[in-house]
């Protein structure tokens, strides 16, 4: 009975010991297991995201004061003047590449000034009294190939003007209707350059043949040979008027041509007759009045006999027999 009793007591004593033992141990060890677990924590603190998002987002975190260069004071690059300026490589236009200025093609070109000789100071060329003029050379007309005026047939030919130089302001004005309006100014800039005293005096008679005009008429008398030859005589013709006044005007033998020649009188108005004086008996004139006013004469020559061509040739042969005298 003792030894049954001892052996209970040593049991509960075990169990006794055992369930004090065994939490210990197992409180001991978790212990040791966080203290390794929790030791590399502590040299690395671990800092969670709200708290990194709360430190970044704080309002009340002040930035970095901004420090400029020591010597120019720039915070951004440096002053050309800084020892520690780099100057930047260049860069072309981004149209034309060129570094300087533009290509003619570009957009952005503008064209340069002209400018001008820095001793004349012509922009296109020289003056003749600049040191750097060169005369230009003579060139020939494409048209007729003459250097110095042009030929008659070429379509750039000016007619010469006429020569007056030994006329009278009176006698340039006699013929002044002969010439062309072309011809005119070219004698009054003629005289205007070398006589100006003559240029004068042809410009009134002119102003006076225009104010006197509106009072006067002109006449014209024209003679016509009916077998076209020039006659060897003057063609004296009387103009007369009703009060009578009257006055004697003639075609020159000298003045014919192919025939026919032509006069004009300048008349006071009034209402005038032509007749032909008949002083040469060789021809006869039958006159017509024409619807311009104008008077035409044509003369046929009736008689061959006269001191001329003719009557030489008849002392140098004999006539035949028969040959009547209005043959001869």
């Amino acid at each position: 009975m003792k030894k049954r009793m001892l052996a209970a007591f040593l049991s509960v004593s075990m169990l006794i010991s055992m369930s004090v033992f065994i939490p210990a141990y197992a409180a001991e060890s978790e212990s040791q297991t966080e203290s390794a677990e929790t030791t590399p924590a502590a040299t690395e603190p671990t800092v969670t995201p709200e708290a990194t998002t709360e430190a970044t987002t704080s309002p009340e975190t002040t930035p970095p004061a901004v420090i400029g260069c020591s010597e120019c004071g720039q915070t951004e690059g440096h002053a050309e003047s800084c020892s520690q300026y780099i100057a930047p490589e260049p860069t072309g236009c981004m149209e034309c590449g060129q570094l300087e200025g533009h290509a003619e093609s570009c957009s952005q070109y503008v064209a340069p000034d002209p400018v001008g000789c820095a001793e004349c100071g012509k922009v296109d060329g020289h003056e003749e009294s600049c040191s750097q003029y060169v005369a230009p050379t003579e060139e020939a007309c494409t048209e007729c190939g003459q250097t110095e005026g042009h030929l008659e047939s070429c379509s750039q030919y000016t007619s010469p003007a006429p020569d007056v130089s030994g006329m009278t302001a009176a006698e340039i004005f006699a013929r002044w209707e002969e010439y062309s309006v072309e011809e005119q100014q070219q004698i009054l800039d003629y005289l205007a350059a070398n006589d100006e005293t003559k240029c004068a005096q042809l410009l009134a008679i002119i102003d006076d043949a225009a104010t006197l005009e509106e009072e006067t008429t002109s006449l014209t008398i024209s003679a016509a040979i009916a077998d076209g030859s020039n006659p060897e005589q003057d063609m004296i013709f009387t103009i007369s008027r009703n009060d009578g006044f009257s006055v004697k005007v003639a075609i020159l033998a000298k003045d014919f041509e192919n025939g026919s020649a032509t006069v004009t009188v300048l008349l006071p108005a009034g209402v005038y007759t032509v007749t032909a004086d008949s002083w040469s008996w060789r021809y006869t004139a039958e006159k017509t009045e024409n619807a311009d006013g104008s008077v035409s004469f044509t003369y046929t020559r009736t008689k061959a006999k006269w001191f001329d061509g003719d009557f030489s040739k008849s002392i140098c042969y004999v006539p035949p027999a028969g040959l009547s005298d209005e043959d001869e």
